[in-house]
């Protein structure tokens, strides 16, 4: 896929990509901060504070549903982005909407306070649920005393002690132009895209020098622990493997991933799935800034006999698992 690539003057990284084949223009911005950069004493900042900036999305998302479009926003460990879809002549707008909730924050006492209890019954919410409990408990076994190893929601007491000022001083140390970039994909004329993003984008000027990031390794020997949850009726086995930050070797990862379960004819469908050891069964790839992790995992009532089934079938990997799951890869990757 052709697109093109331009740095802005403040150092914001811009990337546009031509589709003739759809109406639309999806525009997301990428900010490299999240979990991973807060504090001890943070933990859920990053969170709380992509709430705040859509404070402004309430006013917004009359004009955005009105031209049909979608607006929305994530926060992970590495990053945080927004995005929003809109059709293709309207793109100047959806920048310009993009910026004002990303660029131009309203941190006040009162939203602060608005969107406390907001976090506080998503944290609720994920406690009820089995399988979010249970991530959040294996992430924090796996990674240890790393930010990787706290739940991007924050803590009930870290979440309830935020003030106005904590929430500024994130955002002024991390929000800043070499560490965000901006993406669109439409049916626009790159001129056009060019021409604009550059109005908006180039007026946002930042003089904080930012926070380093202190990530120590993650230290874990091989063990294993049991949690246990009310509202769980079928057990639940996860395995994870620690690996290196991401690089230029995550293909690896993906092409494993790919040979263990993509598709009905992917090794663990067939070897657990298919022999009725697992009601469900699946391997995941994270690359992450810091460091990375391989995971597999089954829904089983047979958690011993599934966990023996999936390691026995990770050391019979042939060369013709490999070579079919790079097929899969590259026939995604032409979709």
């Amino acid at each position: 896929m052709n697109y093109k690539h331009w740095t802005l003057e403040n150092k914001i990284k811009c990337f546009f990509s031509k589709r003739e084949d759809s109406n639309l223009c999806s525009i997301s911005f990428w900010v490299k901060t999240g979990t991973a950069w807060e504090k001890e004493n943070e933990t859920g900042i990053a969170h709380l504070l992509e709430h705040i900036l859509f404070n402004k999305k309430e006013s917004l998302d009359i004009f955005v549903e009105s031209i049909g479009g979608d607006l929305n926003a994530g926060t992970s460990y590495d990053y945080t982005y927004f995005y929003i879809t809109l059709p293709a002549e309207r793109f100047k707008e959806g920048l310009e909407v993009i910026s004002k909730i990303v660029l131009e924050p309203e941190i006040t006492e009162q939203f602060v306070e608005k969107e406390k209890p907001i976090v506080l019954e998503e944290i609720v919410k994920t406690k009820d649920s089995p399988q979010e409990s249970f991530a959040e408990t294996f992430n924090a076994y796996l990674f240890g005393n790393t930010p990787y190893g706290n739940p991007i929601l924050g803590y009930e007491e870290s979440v309830k002690s935020f003030t106005k000022e904590a929430v500024e001083r994130f955002y002024s140390e991390t929000y800043l132009p070499e560490s965000m970039v901006l993406s669109v994909a439409g049916n626009v004329e790159e001129e056009k895209i060019v021409e604009s993003v550059n109005e908006v984008f180039t007026k946002f000027k930042v003089t904080s020098p930012g926070r380093k990031v202190s990530f120590e390794k993650p230290k874990r020997e091989g063990s294993s622990f049991v949690f246990e949850h009310p509202n769980c009726e079928i057990p639940q086995i996860l395995m994870g493997w620690l690996l290196p930050p991401c690089n230029r070797k995550d293909i690896y990862y993906e092409i494993l991933d790919a040979v263990l379960s993509e598709g009905r004819s992917s090794l663990l469908y067939r070897e657990i799935k298919e022999k009725n050891l697992a009601y469900a069964v699946f391997s995941n790839y994270s690359p992450m800034e810091f460091a990375s992790c391989f995971t597999i995992g089954a829904i089983t009532d047979k958690p011993k006999d599934c966990e023996t089934a999936i390691l026995e079938s990770i050391r019979e990997i042939t060369e013709e698992d490999f070579e079919l799951a790079k097929k899969k890869l590259l026939k995604r990757k032409k979709k």
